[in-house]
Order: structure tokens, then C-alpha cells, then sequence
């Protein structure tokens, strides 16, 4: 570690930056050193900026210096995307910012934004933001947009990606590009041409090589953050435009996201949820094709073992302590803009759902109050986890995807890992309406054996996903610190090199 550079980098960065949001003292570093994941790297230097100028003077000084930088906001992270052991810049809670367009279509934010805040802004229009992670209400939307957050509700329809108009981004050389300025996106075109001959040259090969593209296409046609959004070449024909969506999903590895616009999606007023039990895990994913073609928001998976983490939890139904060992819930929205069409759609589900393998009789609610305590449960899925873990145990939290007509079959495969490798209490839930499944599992790191252990249980879990199935290794959460190494193994060996290629470009002494 060159603590002379960082030295001489502190004071640079108080000739402009308020010394109070300079951070170099080894609590604060230390408290900044890890996320919502278990990893910890401790920074030598934490900046808190305000503004679109103090954060283009961070990068611009961290550039010069040739130092490493990470960006972070509201440091929900579970995947350790939030952490550095160089220079971390905090986006303040103060730069929040919005604007909601006159027909009320789109928003545009600042970075700090958090994503519930914005929803409670354009509730009043019956609108909502695309992505509905569980962390909304605690996350910042410049993270959700750089993990390319999608949710319970949102699928890949409605994802960071797809619901993105532009960005204002602020690149390692400090230059700033907005996407949605015509001028903008003029001098940036004509200031860095190698960059964005680069960008067109990546695009001709990918389109130019129809089982590249396609491979590309197939790839994306599910939940995937493994890696960058390389989908941006197949979707985009304008350089700017791929550039934009090439920070979706990049963790903040590219640039700086300064400002956001987002389009934003119908919010009916009218909701209904429902818990559905399955004797096991394989009925409730079996039902899924089917929950597919009706008018279902979201479908909510969670086997037994999540089922025991949280029955005693108000507002869980009492039923749920007398289901047996292999029984599965599915916990089911939907949703209209009056009475009369939500009751249409809850016929419509029971009707398609009768013939179904269901323990217990379906029963829809309509009341907020009981719906939400449905909605919280599942939600703090994985805090309960957090906190009933062994002392001394770290909590790991991954997010797959698979085909939804592969689901029933990877979820037992999953289970039969699980249990080889003695990680029987480990839990399962997710969005299955997108084939997308969480588990979360504990190990003790300190023993050698458990740590052997983990390593083998993760070659076998990326071979199962990767091989048998052709599925994500990471749906929503970002690529993270755990997968990084397996993006090779999902993607191939051309395009990730492609991957590779991109970050190149973008590095500061090419720009």
C-alpha cells in the first residue's frame, strides 16, 4: 500500500472537498469497510460528495493519482460490490433530487435518491419505478440502476435496464456525458473518438456473428448481471445509446452515474395477495408456466426451511407450523385499477389453480394491512436468517436463474446440493415467477473445513447452473465478489474477453 500516495491524494482532495467529508481516520474507514454482505475491505480514503462537480473532482484527482476508486450509496449491497481497500466515494444523502415529467411518464433523479422515496412521489400518479427490490425503501437509485436491480415484481420487462431513458455520467477522466442531450451526446462523440470507435467496432462483430448475437439474445431472455450488459450491443445501434446501458449492471466499474432517467410503470391501487402451499417444492414451481399466463405481479417462492425462519412473524398463518418438511408457499399478487377487474383476476386464478397439488385452501386479501404483513415477511427473509445464524458463522446470499420451464428441476437439484454438502438448513425463496431463486447459507470461514468445504459446494453449484441448466449465476444482485471468478464459465471465453475489452476502453488513460 502506497500510503504515500494517498497521502499526497488527501491533500489534493481538500483544496475542494470539505475536510469534515474527508474520512482517514481508522474508525470511520473501518465502519465504511463493509456493506450488507459479510465481506470487509478497509478503505485508506472515504469522500463524501454533494454534488455532480465534487464527485467529478474525486475522479478526476483519483485519476491523476492513478488510485483505485469504488462508489457507494446507500451501501445495501449483498454482494460486497459496495467495498474497496483504496479510495471509497459516498454519495450523500443529501443529493436526492427528482423531477417527474409532465405526463408523469418518466422521472429523472440524483444518485441519492432512495427507489421508495421516488415511488411515494409518483404514487399520486399511479406510478411506480420499474425495479421493486426488497431493499426499495433502503436503497439509492444509483445502486439499483449500477446492479441493474429488477425485484419481486418487475422480472426483466421491467428491470433497471429496460425501464432506462439516459444517463448523465461522469467517466475516469472526469469527462461528463448526459444521454439525453443532444449536444452532449455531440461532444462526447467528437472529444473521444477512440472510445467510441471502439464501442462500434464491438457492436459490428457481436451483430456480425449470428451465433454470437444469439447467444447474447438467449443469454438475456432471463434474470442475468453476470458480467456487463453485453445485451447492449444487440439492442442499440448508437454508440451513446450502448454506452448508457452499458452501465446498467456494471457495479460502477465504468463511470460515475450523476443523474438518472428512468421510465416509469403503471401502479394499480387495487391489490390482492395470496399464500399458496404446496407439498413441495417441485409442485409449487411446476405451477409457475401457468401462474405466467395470468394476470400475476409477482409469485413469491419460499420452501420449507424459509417457511420455519419466519412463521412465528405477525401476520403468518397459523397453518404454516403444521405443514410437513417438504411443503412450499408461493405467495402471489395481483393487482387492477378497480374492484370489479381485481375480483375478475382472483376468479381467474383460483379457477386455473383448482386442479393444483395445494395443502390448504387458497385465500385471497384485499386489506393493506393484511397483505403488507405478508409482504414484510417475505421481505425480511433474509435479516431473519442474519439473525438466527451460529456466532461466529458468516451469511452468504446468492441469487440464480433458470428457464421457468427448467425451475422444478434445478430447485431439486439445489436441494440434493445443498445436502451433500451439509448445508441442510439452508434456505430458498425468490421471484419464481422469473425463475429467479435466492438461497442463503452460513459457514464458519475460520475452519479450514468448512472453508474446503464452501470452495467445492461453489464449483459444483456453478457447474450445475452453468452446464446442465445454461442459467444465470447472478439474476439481480450484481455479478459480486462470489461469482466474480465463474464469469468466464457462464459466458465463454470470446465474450468474455469482449467483457474484458469494455473495461479497456473505458480505462482512464485510454480515454
Amino acid at each position: 500500500m502506497n500510503r504515500d500516495k494517498y497521502f499526497k491524494l488527501f491533500n489534493a482532495l481538500k483544496k475542494f472537498i470539505p475536510e469534515e467529508r474527508i474520512y482517514t481516520d481508522e474508525l470511520r474507514r473501518l465502519a465504511y469497510g463493509t456493506d450488507a454482505s459479510f465481506y470487509r475491505l478497509t478503505p485508506q480514503i472515504v469522500v463524501k460528495v454533494k454534488n455532480k462537480k465534487e464527485a467529478k473532482f474525486v475522479i478526476e484527482q483519483c485519476a491523476y493519482f492513478e488510485t483505485p476508486i469504488t462508489f457507494r450509496s446507500a451501501g445495501t449491497s449483498l454482494s460486497g460490490q459496495a467495498l474497496s481497500d483504496s479510495v471509497l466515494m459516498l454519495v450523500d444523502r443529501g443529493w436526492r433530487e427528482f423531477e417527474i415529467s409532465e405526463d408523469a411518464s418518466s422521472i429523472t433523479m440524483s444518485p441519492g435518491l432512495i427507489g421508495g422515496h421516488a415511488n411515494f412521489h409518483l404514487n399520486k400518479f399511479q406510478k411506480r419505478l420499474g425495479p421493486d427490490p426488497a431493499s426499495i425503501n433502503s436503497a439509492m437509485i444509483a445502486g439499483i440502476v449500477s446492479n441493474n436491480a429488477s425485484g419481486m415484481t418487475s422480472g426483466i420487462e421491467v428491470n433497471s435496464y429496460n425501464t432506462l431513458v439516459g444517463l448523465e455520467i461522469i467517466l475516469a477522466d472526469g469527462s461528463i456525458l448526459d444521454t439525453t442531450n443532444k449536444k452532449s451526446r455531440e461532444d462526447f462523440a467528437a472529444s473521444h473518438p477512440e472510445l467510441i470507435e471502439g464501442i462500434s467496432r464491438i457492436a459490428n462483430k457481436i451483430k456480425g456473428n449470428e451465433q454470437l448475437r444469439q447467444r447474447i439474445v438467449n443469454k438475456f431472455s432471463i434474470k442475468n448481471t453476470t458480467g456487463y450488459s453485453v445485451n447492449a450491443f444487440v439492442n442499440f445501434n448508437d454508440p451513446i445509446d450502448i454506452i448508457a446501458h452499458l452501465m446498467v449492471g456494471s457495479e460502477g466499474t465504468l463511470a460515475f452515474l450523476s443523474k438518472i432517467k428512468m421510465r416509469v410503470i403503471d401502479n394499480p391501487p387495487q391489490k390482492a395477495s395470496t399464500m399458496i402451499f404446496f407439498p413441495s417444492v417441485e409442485d409449487a414451481c411446476s405451477a409457475i408456466p401457468q401462474l405466467k399466463r395470468l394476470p400475476v405481479n409477482a409469485a413469491e417462492i419460499m420452501d420449507r426451511q424459509a417457511l420455519r425462519s419466519v412463521e412465528d412473524k405477525d401476520g403468518m398463518p397459523e397453518l404454516i407450523k403444521e405443514l410437513p418438511a417438504s411443503s412450499t408457499a408461493l405467495l402471489i399478487e395481483t393487482s387492477a385499477f378497480n374492484s370489479n377487474d381485481l375480483r375478475s383476476n382472483i376468479e381467474a386464478i383460483e379457477n386455473s389453480l383448482k386442479d393444483e397439488k395445494i395443502l390448504a385452501k387458497m385465500e385471497f386479501t384485499s386489506k393493506p394491512n393484511e397483505y403488507n404483513k405478508l409482504w414484510n415477511v417475505r421481505k425480511g427473509l433474509f435479516p431473519s436468517v442474519c439473525n438466527s445464524r451460529p456466532v461466529g458463522t458468516s451469511v452468504i446470499i446468492e441469487d440464480v436463474n433458470f428457464k421457468t420451464q427448467d425451475l422444478a428441476a434445478a430447485a431439486l437439484d439445489l436441494q440434493g446440493l445443498f445436502k451433500d454438502y451439509g448445508f441442510e438448513n439452508t434456505i430458498i425463496f425468490g421471484h419464481a415467477l422469473s425463475g429467479n431463486l435466492h438461497f442463503v447459507l452460513t459457514v464458519d470461514f475460520s475452519d479450514p473445513n468448512q472453508l474446503n468445504n464452501y470452495e467445492n459446494f461453489m464449483e459444483e453449484l456453478t457447474s450445475l447452473v452453468v452446464k446442465k441448466y445454461d442459467g444465470s449465476l447472478k439474476a439481480e444482485h450484481g455479478t459480486g465478489r462470489n461469482m466474480a471468478p465463474f464469469v468466464k464459465l457462464e459466458w465463454g471465453e470470446e465474450i468474455y474477453s469482449i467483457m474484458k475489452e469494455i473495461k479497456e476502453l473505458f480505462d482512464s488513460k485510454k480515454l
